[in-house]
């Protein structure tokens, strides 16, 4: 068995760390960990809030799969295990966003794999087949940044101030940004009926105005809800609730490569391995740096920053 991992944070320095973690245990379990950037900037014991939460699921997944009975729970009794675990941790902690994380798995269970993934990290089978849930609410985010940006660019250019001002606006809200003058009422108005028209949320005009109002800061309140428009599912510390999980078995016998990934590969290779997504990853940034064509995302990169990390752990060979 081959296996390949490279892990990126963000911060193009290489000193401070992303909030992605992953775990490789042959015979049990691999998998990432995807932690969500705490809009507020929250850290815990000097530690960011979404790799704490990416961290300690991912102690749990290791403590949980090591044994073998566990591999066969049923998903609800794996995410009790883990949810449970992740607010042990954070319950003498005061945090204004509960901490999250994805996680994409694939754990053994002897003649089979299992593949169990919450959130939009991903998984590719065979370098064809790829499992990864998508946010309604990410698609909102991304449809209004996209507008802002290009708003914004028309008046001051395209460069990293501009980036920065763009990931400010739609993290606190238009509502801010018009407070402030950043933004005419109007143009901000337009942003929103023009991201409520694009997306095909008529019917819920009012709440996806309210959000993008408010900001990514107050997506954390549609985390687990069951009916909200903008509802997502996430490891928080609360019982996940939606339909971005993955649960599924392969036999061993139909696999030859297993690519576990996180979100920041805003595309996927032709070819597999690790060489081929990060060469995907510098095409990527070569023809949309700012990501806001083709592979349009909820930040842009700048000269310190990519717009996010990204994780890729691959196991090429014979599996049965």
């Amino acid at each position: 068995m081959k296996t390949g991992i490279f892990s990126c944070s963000k911060y193009r320095d290489g000193v401070r760390p992303g909030d992605d973690i992953l775990i490789n245990i042959p015979g049990a379990v691999v998998g990432v960990f995807d932690g969500a950037s705490d809009p507020l900037g929250t850290c815990i014991i000097g530690e960011p809030a979404g790799r704490f939460a990416a961290r300690n699921v991912a102690a749990a997944c290791a403590d949980l799969f090591g044994e073998i009975k566990a591999r066969s729970l049923p998903a609800v009794d794996i995410l009790a295990h883990l949810t449970s675990a992740l607010s042990s941790a954070t319950q003498k902690i005061e945090c204004p966003i509960p901490p999250s994380t994805t996680l994409a798995l694939m754990i053994d269970q002897g003649t089979d794999m299992r593949m169990f993934i919450l959130g939009d990290s991903g998984i590719r089978i065979n370098g064809k087949q790829v499992y990864q849930p998508g946010k309604i609410v990410d698609t909102v985010s991304i449809c209004a940044r996209v507008l802002i940006y290009r708003h914004l660019a028309e008046v001051s250019g395209e460069n990293d101030g501009l980036e920065m001002r763009t990931r400010r606006i739609i993290f606190e809200g238009l509502a801010r940004a018009v407070s402030e003058g950043i933004l005419v009422e109007d143009d901000a108005s337009a942003i929103i009926l023009r991201t409520i028209e694009s997306t095909h949320l008529q019917d819920h005009a009012v709440l996806v105005r309210e959000f993008l109002l408010k900001g990514i800061q107050f997506q954390q309140t549609y985390a687990n809800d069951p009916v909200h428009p903008l509802r997502f599912t996430a490891m928080n510390g609360y019982r996940p609730v939606g339909n971005e999980i993955i649960d599924m078995r392969i036999p061993k016998a139909d696999l030859q490569t297993i690519e576990i990934f996180t979100d920041g590969y805003y595309s996927i290779p032709a070819q597999t391995g690790v060489s081929a997504w990060e060469e995907e990853h510098a095409r990527v940034e070569a023809v949309d740096f700012h990501k806001t064509g083709d592979f349009a995302a909820v930040k842009g990169s700048t000269g310190e920053e990519f717009s996010d990390d990204r994780t890729i752990l691959t196991l090429e060979g014979r599996f049965a």
